[in-house]
């Protein structure tokens, strides 16, 4: 079971938190005054019904706490830039392209800022983060360990989010402080592309 399903069971197992949800009383398991019949499953296994939950319960109307997990107004636009030679993602794929040492599957599925989304970034991070350096160095070609702190106070990235802006020592690659920051990616990654539009890579590669 890959992390995004982990996601998906924790956010579930929220959701079903009487004390705070009581509608999901109707979900809790009752106490039994015996044992119980075997039974023929019918249907899909509750795995699927953890991940349609967890899809129901982002529903900010009915939740505003996931309120964490929308896109949310940005504080403020970035100027415009004149480009200086190759767009964003080639800059980036130009640095990947030096990484020896990073896993290639990875760097072929996610060297791309398209691919570094808010909706992505948790199946990069499973998937590429018991894979040598490879995370760390992706970070630091889409980064450029530049500081983006300017850049992402004017998109309205939350304070607690600022270690993903400021990138000269590198950023977080603990997976659970990503779930705090999902909500941000996007504007986090707009910061990298606009800095890399006049900018050189990491490897001074235009």
């Amino acid at each position: 079971m890959n992390l995004t399903v982990y996601f998906l069971i924790l956010l579930s197992a929220y959701c079903t938190n009487a004390q705070l949800f009581p509608f999901f009383n109707l979900f809790q398991p009752q106490q039994q005054g015996g044992g119980l019949p075997p039974v023929q499953r019918v249907g899909q296994p509750p795995v699927y019904f953890l991940i349609l939950l967890s899809a129901y319960c982002t529903n900010a109307q009915l939740f505003p706490f996931f309120n964490l997990f929308q896109p949310q107004q940005q504080g403020g636009g970035l100027p415009p830039v004149q480009r200086v030679g190759q767009p964003p993602n080639g800059k980036l794929r130009a640095c990947c392209a030096r990484l020896n040492q990073a896993d290639g599957e990875c760097k072929a599925r996610f060297c791309n800022f398209d691919a570094l989304s808010s909706n992505n970034v948790l199946t990069f991070l499973s998937t590429c983060q018991a894979r040598g350096p490879t995370v760390g160095q992706m970070w630091d070609c889409a980064s450029s360990r530049a500081d983006h702190t300017g850049c992402c106070q004017n998109l309205g990235v939350q304070p607690g989010c600022m270690a993903y802006c400021q990138t000269t020592n590198g950023v977080p690659t603990d997976v659970t402080q990503y779930l705090f920051c999902l909500n941000d990616f996007n504007k986090i990654r707009q910061c990298f592309m606009h800095y890399l539009e006049n900018h050189p890579n990491i490897n001074g590669q235009f």
